[in-house]
């Protein structure tokens, strides 16, 4: 039986292997993209609405939607899909040798900023949208914001070095996933992501390499 917010659903014994390819603790959302991918099934195999993703979770609901872009806010269970999106680039995550549980994290970002963030609704929306059009145009954007960039790399002062080479390499813009604590890049020059791809090596406090295009 599956039940979520006071709601049930009759289910027939199941066995599910899980192959974890996605490090926990890297902000990539890999718990709640079992969780979505699980859902998903149900509800292709059921035919029936079952409890919905916001109940499980708030990466769950981006990750079950279709919305390859999206603004995501609430807590994470208001998805405005992005209107002209711009074209996707290669993506290179590189998941350093530690782990940031999300509960870490939060707590980090609340004694950071006591409870109030560096922008108002407003302020971050203009942020947002300058963002989405520099993308759009495949501009330089650099360091992508993140609330919480400011402690992640001061605990691990190594994301410098790896923000560094993504400019050098010609990476439209770089940043941490999430709550941390894995960092990628956005690669519209597919040559200079070849290039990075190979020196990779010489960053041996990196333990897993995604490369998505």
């Amino acid at each position: 039986m599956l039940t979520a917010a006071g709601q049930t659903m009759d289910l027939p014994p199941l066995h599910i292997n899980l192959v974890k390819n996605i490090p926990p603790g890297s902000g990539l959302g890999g718990g709640s993209g079992n969780a979505a991918a699980l859902l998903s099934w149900l509800q292709r195999m059921s035919g029936r609405n079952n409890p919905g993703p916001g109940e499980f979770g708030s990466d769950v609901p981006f990750l079950f939607s279709d919305a390859e872009w999206a603004v995501v806010s609430g807590r994470g269970d208001n998805i405005m899909p992005v209107s002209s999106p711009p074209e996707t680039p290669a993506v290179l995550v590189a998941v350093p040798s530690w782990e940031m549980s999300t509960k870490r994290a939060f707590s980090l970002l609340e004694n950071t900023y006591g409870g109030r963030f560096p922008l108002n609704a407003g302020e971050a929306e203009k942020e947002t949208e300058d963002i989405l059009g520099a993308l759009r145009a495949q501009r330089h954007v650099g360091l992508l914001p993140n609330d919480f960039l400011p402690v992640l790399r001061t605990l691990h002062p190594r994301y410098s070095d790896l923000f560094s080479a993504f400019g050098e390499y010609g990476a439209t813009g770089w940043g941490i996933t999430g709550s941390g604590s894995a960092c990628f890049g956005l690669f519209y020059e597919k040559s200079g992501l070849g290039c990075f791809f190979r020196d990779m090596t010489k960053y041996d406090w990196i333990r897993k390499i995604f490369c998505l295009e």
